[in-house]
């Protein structure tokens, strides 16, 4: 199985917003994680986002690539 631009952009995605779930859920409240594991799930939003963009932008090379 080759596993393609697209389907690395859907996973990234989805590790990403299992995190924001999870910010959601233990930011406040009785079940609230200590700030360092908050802040460590915000960094590693903020780097899955990034690492999105790459394959967003890679995806849209290579179609105008193909189109070309």
């Amino acid at each position: 199985m080759k596993i393609t631009l697209q389907d690395k952009l859907a996973r990234v995605e989805k590790i990403k917003n299992e995190k924001v779930w999870w910010l959601a859920d233990f930011c406040e409240g009785k079940n609230k994680r200590p700030d360092h594991e908050l802040e460590n799930r915000r960094i590693d939003v903020e780097i899955l986002e990034a690492v999105a963009q790459d394959y967003r932008n890679a995806i849209a090379r290579k179609a105008e690539g193909e189109a070309a």
